[in-house]
């Protein structure tokens, strides 16, 4: 996932400036460490096989438009499934999540 957004969503003449953003996705995953990265604004979950392992679903959290970021490192192997909840209040709205090994 990899998107940035300004003024909401557009749907027609209709602007969306608050919504909510679900993802999922199944991968086989080789045997490995590997870092999961995601960087958010407003809020975000992630979960990896129905695990919640990143939650900041608090947007009071962090000031108007920061987009923070957050890494964890993960052992995988074999089939997986992930998922991400994020959350747009208004204004700049950014979601990204990447998979990468560790080497």
């Amino acid at each position: 996932l990899d998107y940035a957004w300004w003024g909401g969503i557009k749907e027609g003449d209709t602007e969306h400036r608050q919504f909510i953003t679900v993802a999922d996705a199944r991968a086989i995953i080789a045997k490995g460490l590997y870092e999961l990265s995601v960087t958010w604004d407003d809020a975000v979950r992630v979960y990896v096989d129905d695990k919640l392992v990143i939650d900041e679903w608090n947007p009071s959290k962090y000031t108007f438009d920061e987009s923070p970021n957050k890494k964890i490192r993960l052992n995988l192997d074999g089939n997986h499934y992930f998922r991400v909840e994020h959350l747009e209040l208004g204004g700049f709205a950014t979601l990204s999540l990447k998979l990468t090994p560790v080497e």
